[in-house]
């Protein structure tokens, strides 16, 4: 193979690489999570959740990249990686994170939590009396609602 043709497909390989490389790869988990659920006082009225990992970093104000989606009676918690803080205050801390989900009203949802390419699964139970968690499947997440 000449220089050019591999040049060439250097570059072609280049291209094909995804726009956003910041996220996390399916490879071993590398912490777990506590999820601190509160209802909000602010507008929009709901639930947040606060994402604590459970292992720390090398800078101070490690954010964790998160969304939300629903589908019938489940809510799902994508996350998607960290983002390092610039400039990197070396410390070891936790990363944190919050993320909107919703105006939840009574029920019963199963609440799935994406990391990584695993999942961990939780019954939640939201009655006026108050709110009830169960884990289904439970490896790497916990969640507290208040």
């Amino acid at each position: 193979m000449t220089k050019t043709v591999r040049a060439i497909l250097l570059i072609v390989s280049g291209t094909c690489l995804p726009s956003d490389s910041s996220s996390q790869d399916f490879g071993r988990l590398d912490t777990g999570f506590e999820i601190f659920v509160t209802k909000r006082a602010e507008f929009p009225p709901g639930f947040e959740a606060e994402l604590v990992t459970t292992e720390t970093y090398p800078c101070i104000g490690y954010v964790i990249r998160s969304g939300v989606s629903w589908r019938i009676d489940t809510l799902t918690i994508h996350i998607g990686g960290f983002v390092r803080p610039s400039p990197c205050v070396s410390s070891m801390s936790l990363a944190t994170g919050t993320t909107y989900l919703g105006n939840i009203g009574e029920g019963m949802y199963i609440f799935r939590i994406n990391y990584r390419g695993q999942r961990d699964l939780h019954r939640v139970s939201i009655t006026s009396n108050g709110v009830i968690v169960e884990a289904i499947e439970n490896s790497f997440t916990n969640i507290e609602w208040e």
